[in-house]
């Protein structure tokens, strides 16, 4: 079943508890609420990677940070998809990037709008010069 305030409006008439209806309402408010899996983080080693997300009104900026308990050096990819009514788009980052021990930095940005019914896929990649890993995946949708 489909839950939208249309919908919940529909069923809720005077012969309807006033607490239902308000538990409808709060459910449909919930499924029309974006949706997303970020903040994504990953741990290899000592090597942190992590995608995080900030809305800034009808645009969204997310952010790959490199984090680590020692100093580290390496390359860096930060792939950004996006996709839906207004068609779709690609950003690719890459970078050489270094951490101090106990330090953090970003080593990727991306800022656009999202439409209703729009997709965007985050990929977070590092590879350190000795050959740890991290990756980080989001998606987020509107």
């Amino acid at each position: 079943m489909t839950v939208s305030p249309l919908s919940v409006r529909k069923h809720c008439n005077g012969w309807t508890p006033a607490s239902a209806c308000a538990a409808l309402m709060l459910f449909a408010f919930l499924a029309a609420a974006p949706t997303e899996t970020l903040p994504a983080q990953a741990s290899s080693g000592p090597l942190h990677c992590e995608i995080q997300r900030t809305d800034k009104g009808d645009m969204v900026e997310f952010t790959g940070i490199a984090g680590s308990t020692r100093p580290i050096v390496g390359e860096s990819s930060f792939v950004v998809t996006k996709s839906g009514p207004s068609g779709s788009s690609n950003m690719n980052q890459g970078q050489h990037f270094s951490v101090k021990a106990d330090q953090q930095t970003v080593v990727g940005r991306a800022t656009m709008n999202v439409d209703s019914g729009g997709h965007i896929a985050v990929d977070l990649r590092l590879q350190t010069d000795d050959g740890i890993e991290c990756r980080a995946q989001a998606s987020f949708e509107r």
